[in-house]
């Protein structure tokens, strides 16, 4: 039984939708099928973040890179408060309010992205890795350690998703959805109207865009093939 009464630090499982990882009292706890398990122990002021092999990664008030027990690396002041998105062979993936910032394991050294959205791509017909965008850029990071900018726009974003199916991103912005293929570099607009668009997503067979819109005077949620 948990015996925190704040809002715990929590995170789902990287391979396992039935795992929960979450901090209580300086230990991080494994719920799965109503039982839980003891992982390790934590400091509750560190940022952490457990992989894919239940490796508990931390990050101290030095910024200094601890997996388990053991030190991994020192790394150049980071902006708080921050969180741990993710770690591969190569780098710690950490967010700020503003950036994200790539914690390289080799070197010690920091690579800034100025994106404040971020979200995993992880599909079968999908290079594992990240999407990170601003208002105004949409940039690609790889877990093997590439990263590149893939677009700017000439109005601000809303929001992005991704369709694994058709390999492709959605840009909503306040006027429009706009279909973009990141190998081509090419954009087609989906749809286009005079009233404001607040929100969309895409099914999960990627067969329709799904959006928050008015239409004829009459708001709701209305949808169109891709």
């Amino acid at each position: 039984t948990l015996q925190t009464t704040t809002t715990p630090s929590m995170q789902w499982s990287e391979t396992r939708k039935d795992i929960l990882y979450v901090e209580d009292d300086e230990e991080i706890h494994v719920l799965s099928g109503g039982t839980s398990t003891v992982l390790g122990s934590v400091t509750s002021t560190h940022p952490w973040f457990v992989d894919a092999s239940q490796t508990i990664w931390t990050l101290d008030e030095q910024h200094t890179l601890w997996r388990n027990a053991e030190k991994i690396q020192t790394f150049p002041d980071t902006l708080e408060p921050y969180t741990i998105l993710g770690v591969t062979e190569r780098y710690l993936l950490v967010k700020t309010v503003l950036d994200v910032h790539l914690l390289w394991l080799d070197s010690g050294e920091k690579t800034t992205i100025p994106a404040s959205h971020i979200f995993r791509t992880a599909g079968e017909r999908t290079v594992p890795g990240w999407i990170a965008w601003s208002a105004w850029e949409v940039y690609s990071i790889t877990d093997s350690g590439t990263y590149s900018l893939l677009t700017r726009t000439n109005k601000p974003l809303a929001d992005v998703r991704r369709s694994d199916i058709h390999a492709s991103l959605l840009f909503l912005f306040a006027d429009s959805i706009v279909g973009y293929h990141p190998h081509y570099r090419t954009s087609h607009i989906l749809y286009e109207t005079p009233t404001p668009l607040y929100s969309v997503a895409i099914d999960a067979d990627s067969l329709y865009v799904v959006f928050d819109t008015a239409i004829n005077g009459k708001r709701g949620i209305y949808k169109r093939e891709l």
